[in-house]
């Protein structure tokens, strides 16, 4: 049975393969592909790596190179979302070339320094990108690979106890600000219900509750008004008629005033209601914007636990 090198035909993992056998199925991606076909694609690729010769016109070649010299210069400015970017383009342009996956690799561990990541990325995302990027290497540049792959998971497993240590102390520091922001909007909420409360008794009671309370209220105002005028008329044609009846003008001047108070006394009443309905407007507007900005404030130290959390998985 001999055993010959080969690479599967469709997602460009080197396999050991009887060539015997007229198919077979890739242990990596589940595909079938002919055996001959992947033997053929060994010597396809080793041809290209020997003097850059492959199955696409000259311009995707130049292409592929650029993105790879701007993601090598996106890492080297440290500008790691540019460069996983670019790598990721360069992948999907030919996702069987190893230089891409590393570079995705490199991008999100900052260039094999960053050990901030929970164990399920470790050995969930950033394994998978470096299965990927060995399995699509050969030679030197793979034990290169492996060596440098290596040397991060040690990294990492040494970093890892500092790293959770210091993650606890930032979980308590950030509960404990979150808790203080949750108390602080909790009150806010209570003033704001009680202010829209207060603004509402308001407005059912003396505007909106009963549509014809205001006017009926300007009514009996015009009706003090009316009577006052018609008994300060009276007044006027006895002390015209009787200037010597004193006690009848008085009387009258009496008469006269009670309702023009009464009105007086309604008018004042009605601006006040209208003025505290204005103060427990702004009161309820003042309280709902502090109570939204703390619980902005809260969610946003939720969402930071939340990746805290998510390192220590």
């Amino acid at each position: 049975m001999p055993v010959v090198a080969a690479r599967c035909t469709v997602c460009g993992a080197n396999l050991q393969v009887d060539n015997s056998l007229k198919s077979a199925f890739c242990p990596y991606c589940g595909a079938e592909y002919d055996v001959q076909d992947a033997i053929s694609n060994v010597t396809i690729t080793k041809q290209y790596q020997v003097d850059n010769i492959q199955t696409m016109n000259i311009e995707s070649l130049d292409k592929s190179k650029e993105m790879l010299h701007k993601g090598e210069a996106y890492l080297a400015e440290q500008d790691y979302a540019a460069a996983e970017k670019t790598f990721r383009e360069y992948s999907d342009l030919l996702p069987g070339e190893s230089d891409g996956w590393w570079g995705i690799l490199r991008s999100r561990t900052k260039n094999m320094k960053n050990v901030v990541f929970s164990k399920t990325d470790l050995d969930g995302g950033l394994a998978s990108l470096a299965d990927r990027a060995l399995k699509t290497a050969w030679g030197e540049d793979q034990q290169k690979k492996l060596k440098d792959w290596t040397a991060y998971q040690a990294l990492w497993q040494q970093e890892r106890p500092r790293i959770v240590s210091e993650t606890q102390q930032k979980i308590q520091l950030l509960t404990q600000q979150r808790d203080a922001e949750r108390s602080k909007e909790k009150k806010a909420q209570e003033e704001y219900t009680l202010y829209a409360k207060a603004k509402k008794s308001m407005k059912d009671k003396y505007n909106a509750k009963d549509p014809g309370a205001r006017a009926w209220f300007l009514v009996k105002v015009a009706v003090c008004i009316f009577v006052a005028g018609a008994l300060l008329e009276q007044l006027a044609m006895a002390l015209l008629g009787n200037n010597g009846d004193f006690p009848v003008c008085r009387a009258i001047m009496i008469s006269s005033v009670i309702p023009l108070i009464f009105a007086l006394i309604n008018l004042i009443r009605m601006l006040s209601w209208k003025k505290k309905i204005r103060a427990f407007a702004e009161l309820e507007h003042e309280s709902e914007q502090t109570m939204l900005r703390l619980r902005g404030s809260a969610d946003k130290l939720d969402r930071q636990l939340q990746v805290k959390y998510d390192l220590l998985k």
